[in-house]
């Protein structure tokens, strides 16, 4: 039976269908999460009291299916699970960073399995008892034994299957992994220092003077801090700006990050 998960008596989270949906009065709205950002809020949930590493994140959301991500992409899944949780009515504050171990859901939440009124009634009834079929003893048992090949034919099949799906993707994916791994870091370019903070943009994006503005207006500083690496994506329309703080430009298991998202001029950490 699929668990769903009721947080703090205000939304209820199903993992199947990867959405936050508001319960009762309460204020939000029905928000859908992506697969990676779902399997990090279950992941929590799962381990709610106890911290749960990067490298537990990695291994739970991406690199068991197949797919092998950089820090930065983590960093971005993680706001959007921020920005998910308030969408829907919670508090982006249930999901605290341990520095140098890991994130957890905060002590004051409340989860606890969410079963609606109508399944609660289906349950009692299927505990009558079945009305048993007029079948002669030695037709149910030959019918019986032909169901049953089927059922482990077809479960093989499937498992095959699956376990080729799985071969195929990680001998696909393993060129990608070195390379991002090893050359991450290619895709940005230090192109200025300002109030204390070493500023990294993709070298795709030509136009530097927006992002110059963008930390003027915005107040960005770095002065004091020693999250002073900032590598800073910024779309087309300026709709929104991402910004991952670190505390080297040298990305590895050991690198302290914290990430930003700017909508419109608003910052949402």
């Amino acid at each position: 039976m699929t668990k769903n998960y009721l947080i703090d008596n205000k939304v209820v989270f199903y993992p199947n269908e990867h959405r936050l949906v508001p319960v009762g009065n309460h204020s939000g709205v029905e928000t859908s999460l992506n697969l990676p950002v779902s399997r990090c809020l279950l992941l929590l949930i799962e381990h709610q009291n106890s911290i749960v590493s990067k490298d537990d994140f990695f291994d739970k959301a991406w690199m068991q299916r197949g797919t092998y991500v950089t820090a930065n992409t983590f960093y971005q899944n993680i706001s959007l699970l921020r920005k998910g949780l308030k969408s829907a009515g919670l508090s982006e504050e249930i999901i605290k960073t341990v520095p140098k171990k890991g994130l957890m859901l905060s002590g004051e939440v409340k989860v606890e399995l969410y079963v609606p009124s109508f399944q609660a009634t289906t349950a009692s009834q299927s505990e009558k008892p079945a009305s048993t079929p007029l079948i002669t003893p030695g037709l149910q048992k030959e019918e019986k034994g032909i169901t049953r090949k089927l059922n482990l034919s077809y479960r093989y099949k499937i498992g095959m299957f699956v376990i080729s799906i799985i071969f195929l993707s990680l001998l696909m994916s393993y060129p990608f992994f070195v390379k991002q791994q090893e050359k991450y870091l290619d895709s940005y370019k230090l192109d200025s220092e300002m109030n204390g903070c070493q500023v990294y943009t993709p070298k795709k994006d030509k136009n530097l003077i927006r992002y110059v503005e963008f930390l003027q207006k915005n107040n960005i500083t770095c002065l004091g801090s020693r999250m002073n690496t900032l590598f800073i994506t910024m779309d087309k329309s300026a709709e929104y700006t991402s910004i991952i703080r670190c505390d080297s430009a040298a990305i590895s298991n050991d690198t302290q990050c914290d990430s930003e998202f700017y909508f419109r001029g608003q910052n949402e950490k």
